[in-house]
């Protein structure tokens, strides 16, 4: 429905006017039950309009998915996926605590990142120094430092990754994270220009670090040729035995054109 500048506006459940003031004409999409935003075109104010939401007192964080992702997640497959953390596991594992279940927490995070380091996608091999890194590393030794924080990741992200979370900010909150606002894009994860969070979110986690990227490019190179050698059904035949080959699945899916639910099945 297109929405002129004093009709009602709905959005999450919640209705609110827009104000006269605001130079822009939305076409909005929502889902007819939920109030979800699902699709959002902006003609011609673009920045003002998040002024308008900001002003109407939106969980930014709740909107920030559907405003910045431009290109949207059909035209790019979801990545970084391993951030967020179902309500189940999260229910499940409420229990453990770091360090006392350091071995228990780091098996139950390798599972649910399907055994992908949660920011480098490389997959963990069984001779890898696999690390439980805090995200927020304020927490670290709080009570707020619960499985919620924690990803299973290689040594070598865990130690190049910043310290100091403070001039990263603002960061997206990962129990609300789409993965559709950062994509796989000529070699690099990048994200809309307008939204800062993510862009934080990918100089925060170097993902885009020369040595992440030189050896995620080789490996894209490597099975590029594997699937002209001997085509996708043979190709797969090879990632079930070889459940490694199948790493940096954000990056296959996009440059080689296979199927990123596909990668994760590959048991």
């Amino acid at each position: 429905s297109n929405l002129e500048l004093n009709d009602s506006y709905r959005f999450s459940l919640v209705t609110k006017k827009i104000p006269k003031t605001i130079p822009s004409l939305a076409k909005v999409t929502y889902h007819p039950v939920s109030g979800y935003l699902t699709q959002m075109v902006l003609e011609n104010g673009f920045e003002s309009f998040i002024n308008t939401l900001e002003r109407l007192e939106i969980d930014h964080d709740e909107v920030d998915a559907q405003l910045h992702s431009i290109p949207s997640s059909s035209q790019h497959p979801p990545t970084l996926p391993f951030l967020k953390k179902e309500k189940a596991f999260l229910s499940e594992h409420s229990g453990l605590e770091y360090p006392r279940d350091r071995d228990a927490v780091r098996e139950a995070l390798k599972s649910s990142q399907h055994n992908y380091c949660a920011y480098s996608e490389r997959f963990l091999r069984s001779l890898d120094s696999v690390e439980i890194e805090h995200f927020d590393p304020r927490l670290k030794g709080t009570p707020k430092d619960t499985i919620s924080n924690w990803h299973a990741v290689i040594r070598w992200m865990n130690s190049h990754k910043p310290r100091k979370i403070e001039r990263f900010e603002p960061l997206p909150a990962l129990e609300k994270w789409d993965p559709s606002r950062i994509w796989y894009e000529q070699g690099e994860f990048t994200c809309s220009k307008h939204d800062s969070k993510a862009k934080n979110l990918i100089a925060f986690l170097g993902v885009n670090k020369p040595e992440v990227f030189d050896e995620r490019a080789k490996h894209v190179a490597r099975i590029r040729q594997m699937k002209e050698l001997i085509g996708v059904d043979a190709l797969f035949e090879l990632f079930s035995e070889h459940p490694e080959q199948t790493e940096f699945p954000s990056a296959l899916s996009v440059e080689l054109g296979l199927k990123f639910e596909q990668l994760l099945a590959r048991e």
